[in-house]
């Protein structure tokens, strides 16, 4: 005698002493509880604001390499927000760049790009970044 799956279901439910249409019910009452908070969540995502660093974090970041102590490297992304050829972007790009040092509590007394260039082929970025500035620390007396 062949018994299917849905037979045996139906018999496990039954025998456990619960009707086979209470399994429905509750699955209807289970979506008709998530379905407003599912709907209430997109709308507040859709109200939310994203925080003023998430583009700095997004599309940059500052490295201090532990092997070259003095040096700090600034990595960029292009993107069709900030594009490369940009003068808005790239002001925000220097924005972001004194907010990395200001967060490092890095450079006090000012500091300035030494070298623009792109990624090395063999160079370590599992990030993908598309540039990386060397930036250089200027001394109290030099400004």
């Amino acid at each position: 005698m062949v018994v299917s799956l849905q037979q045996r279901c139906n018999n496990g439910v039954q025998s456990a002493g619960l009707p086979g249409k209470l399994e429905v019910s509750v699955r209807q009452s289970m979506v008709l509880a998530i379905l407003p908070l599912l709907v209430l969540a997109g709308c507040a995502a859709d109200v939310l604001d994203k925080s003023a660093d998430f583009d700095r974090h997004r599309y940059s970041r500052l490295v201090q390499p532990y092997d070259k102590p003095d040096k700090i490297y600034f990595d960029v992304l292009f993107s069709g927000d900030y594009p490369a050829d940009d003068p808005v972007a790239e002001a925000a790009r220097m924005d972001w760049l004194q907010a990395w040092l200001t967060q490092r509590r890095l450079c006090a007394s000012g500091h300035e790009v030494a070298l623009r260039r792109p990624f090395d082929y063999l160079e370590d970025n599992p990030a993908g970044y598309q540039q990386r500035w060397e930036i250089r620390c200027v001394s109290p007396a030099q400004n």
